[in-house]
């Protein structure tokens, strides 16, 4: 054999030899406790980490930021409180930690978040829901605006967005100038794939007795109306909830407050889809007398795998129907619910109050809300005395959220006079009073629906808020930093001017009021809104000139007034002629809208007509809609118009003046 054999022979020996692998071991975690909130950095020691190392903190993955043989720094996920195992993975190898980390419960606490996290004009909210609308994995909301349709809260990851949907084939009430159909007054909305295109569909639930709309999703944003694959439903605040009534994988809705008839009583209603997005009544297959429901709860309640319904009612005792999983629900037997089944039931909240793995109720009711625990088998226990207090305020609806992340349900009732009641779990089941901690939640806005979500994916529930009377809506959160430095009532995190005691950030809103109530309570008016304006309607009585400089004083301007609609709009409730922006004083008969002629004009009869030695060269909108020209220097109400959106304010802003009054005055 020659030499070089030899040596080529040595080199291949040594070429192919395998790699050295470092067992992977686990030595040291720090630190060993941290928030459920997540977030929290660890240091994990030990050998064996390589590229592929990933890290389980208590069942969900943490964010593993840097990596070397012998240390893995990770951010925690959020948790639920208590003894957390760490798993780390290397290749093929894998070790644990059982308990190596200890998650703290979060303060019970909520903040309104409203002004950085949600960018929403006002409206007259309804109940609202949530689903991916841009198809970008993030949840989006959905709330129903009374007599304006719906509207669609995006959600970038940061912060929502609110945009007005246009539903099709609508106009305003009362529409003039040939509109004849009627704006949706839309209670509720559903959201779900329902004719499985892979885009988000909306059925709108309405109220005072008109139709309900099916409305599919287009790709690429927007909605058309498929009013062919719907029944020709009539709603009376209507709630619809989705369900897979019969186990075809196709979503389904069950609808309260319906009628086929605008005449008929309303009654619950079910509706099977065939997977293509038609759907058929089935009411026929919920056995039994019609139901006057309130609300239903769609759950397994007696651990079987099907959908059961339970149902809050009003003027009888609630009901519960257990289903098959072909979509026939028979009702339950009479031992099923206590003797006293709470009449005049708001929608009940379901969820494993006792940690003993059924689904138990906490029904809210007109007078004092009850606990019922579920036995297993669907039959209930009134157990309210031994899980919470006395009190008597009547409630519409509830929800559980595990506010603090110690692992046990918590519960949020909306009361009937608008104000949400915040109850936390002790660990035992027990329920006490912890609304006074939730910062935000006062009487100056009328909450009628929270939607409990996880907006951004990482565990913490926020809690989005639906109010009435013209109002914003809010987003209450668990993440913000609630130190206040200039103690000014706003968080340094929400606070534009940290370092002066100023209430700029009202201005977010239009003219600083998060709701109409408020407008009257700091100014004397009435908050208005119609498109994409806000408007203020001031009962004065000022002159023109005092009219505008009012309104500028607001950041605002005299309301221009653009087609018949919103003419209406604002008429609508007038007790007096309003000056809007509206004037020939420069040139007679060249009338002007804040300097620019208008494109439109709803003259009443004989009118401009200049009547008097003074002239008349200012515009009044009268209660039918119609304009008349008076004496500026005559007295009539205000109406002041804004952007309907929230805009950002600059801390080149601080400090704020405090507010102008309608007569000019200081408030």
């Amino acid at each position: 054999m020659n030499r070089s054999a030899l040596v080529l022979s040595a080199l291949t020996l040594v070429a192919c030899e395998p790699p050295k692998v470092t067992p992977l071991e686990l030595t040291g975690i720090a630190p060993t406790q941290g928030t459920a909130r997540g977030g929290q950095r660890l240091t994990i020691t030990g050998a064996g980490f390589d590229k592929s190392s990933t890290v389980i903190v208590g069942g969900r993955p943490g964010r593993v930021t840097k990596q070397t043989e012998t240390e893995l720094t990770v951010v925690t996920p959020s948790g639920i409180a208590g003894l957390a195992t760490i798993e780390v993975t290397a290749g093929e190898s894998k070790q644990r930690f059982d308990g190596g980390y200890t998650y703290e419960r979060l303060p019970f606490l909520l903040v309104d978040a409203t002004e950085v996290k949600l960018e929403a004009g006002p409206l007259e909210g309804a109940l609202s829901t949530a689903a991916d609308y841009e198809g970008d994995g993030d949840e989006d909301l959905f709330q129903a605006a009374r007599r304006e349709g719906v509207s669609v809260l995006v959600n970038d990851g940061e912060k929502l967005t609110q945009r007005l949907i246009d539903v099709p084939g609508t106009l305003l009430d009362g529409g003039v100038d040939g509109g004849t159909v009627a704006r949706s007054d839309v209670y509720s909305v559903a959201a779900g794939d329902f004719d499985g295109d892979g885009v988000v569909d909306l059925f709108l639930g309405t109220a005072g007795k008109t139709r309900s709309q099916l409305l599919f999703g287009n790709e690429g944003g927007g909605f058309s109306e498929a009013a062919s694959k719907f029944p020709a439903v009539y709603g009376s605040n209507q709630r619809a909830t989705v369900l897979d009534s019969d186990g075809d994988g196709d979503l389904d809705l069950i609808v309260t407050a319906s009628a086929l008839d605008a005449t008929d009583a309303p009654v619950v209603m079910l509706f099977t889809n065939d997977g293509r997005g038609r759907f058929v009544d089935a009411s026929s297959k919920l056995a039994g007398p019609k139901l006057a429901a309130t609300g239903v709860s769609v759950a397994d309640f007696d651990g079987d795998g099907d959908a059961d319904l339970f149902f809050s009612m009003t003027n009888e005792t609630c009901r519960l129907f257990l289903g098959d999983g072909s979509g026939v629900f028979q009702l339950a037997a009479p031992d099923a619910l206590p003797v006293d089944s709470s009449p005049k039931a708001g929608v009940a909240a379901v969820g494993d109050l006792d940690h003993d793995g059924t689904l138990d109720l906490y029904v809210p009711t007109e007078t004092q809300d009850q606990v019922w625990l579920n036995d297993g088998t669907a039959h209930f226990a009134n157990l309210t005395e031994a899980h919470l207090s006395p009190e008597v305020q009547p409630a519409d609806s509830a929800q559980f959220v595990d506010v603090d992340l110690d692992g046990h349900l918590d519960v949020v009732v909306v009361e009937r006079a608008g104000r949400m009641r915040f109850l936390r779990n002790d660990g035992l089941g027990r329920l006490f009073d912890y609304s006074p901690d939730i910062v935000g939640n006062d009487n100056a806005t009328r909450t009628v629906d929270a939607l409990v979500v996880d907006l951004e994916k990482d565990g913490v529930p926020e809690l989005f808020a639906s109010r009435s009377g013209v109002a914003r809506p809010a987003l209450f959160v668990t993440t913000l930093d609630i130190e206040d430095a200039d103690e000014d009532g706003w968080f340094d995190s929400l606070d534009v001017c940290v370092e002066a005691p100023a209430n700029v950030q009202a201005h977010r809103a239009p003219f600083g009021c998060r709701s109409s109530a408020e407008c009257q309570a700091k100014l004397g008016c009435d908050l208005k809104v119609w498109g994409d304006s806000a408007y203020l309607s001031c009962a004065g009585p000022v002159t023109w000139p005092a009219a505008k400089t009012f309104c500028e004083k607001q950041g605002a301007l005299l309301a221009e007034i653009d087609s018949a609609q919103e003419s209406v709009a604002l008429a609508s409730g007038l007790a007096a002629p309003a000056w809007f922006a509206l004037d020939d004083s420069d040139t007679e008969g060249l009338w002007k809208a804040n300097g620019a002629t208008p494109g439109w004009f709803n003259w009443a009869p004989m009118q401009p007509d200049n009547a008097g030695a003074a002239g008349e060269d200012c515009g009044q909108l009268l209660a039918d809609g119609k304009w008349n020209d008076a004496p500026c220097t005559s007295t009539a109400r205000v109406l002041c118009e804004t952007s309907r959106f929230p805009t950002p304010v600059s801390s080149e802003t601080c400090p704020s003046d405090a507010g102008v009054a309608v007569d000019g005055g200081s408030r």
